[in-house]
């Protein structure tokens, strides 16, 4: 019964971790203290016009911002929903009598 309880709490614990380790990471990241990870690189969307040249549509530099962007927010949604359930596990053990 000892050991249920401080598995309890480390559970606890750990999921707490995880939360809050994305919801910190994903701050930094959307107020520009950090980068993301450069998952997808992409080129530039260029449309040519035979008096005008080639006209840069989209940036690929910015577009690859963006994804990596999408990306790991999708991710960090995916760590804070796996620390949310192993903290709803340390709290089914501290329940238990």
């Amino acid at each position: 019964m000892k050991y249920e309880r401080i598995f309890g709490f480390i559970l606890i614990i750990i999921g707490l971790i995880f939360i809050f380790y994305s919801i910190y990471s994903m701050f930094n990241i959307f107020n520009g203290y950090s980068n993301p990870p450069k998952i997808i690189k992409m080129n530039d969307v260029k449309l040519s016009i035979p008096l005008a040249g080639e006209i840069e549509i989209l940036s690929g530099e910015e577009m690859s911002k963006i994804a990596n962007i999408s990306l790991y927010s999708i991710f960090m949604f995916f760590i804070i929903s796996a620390g949310s359930r192993i903290a709803d596990l340390g709290i089914k053990l501290l329940k238990i009598k």
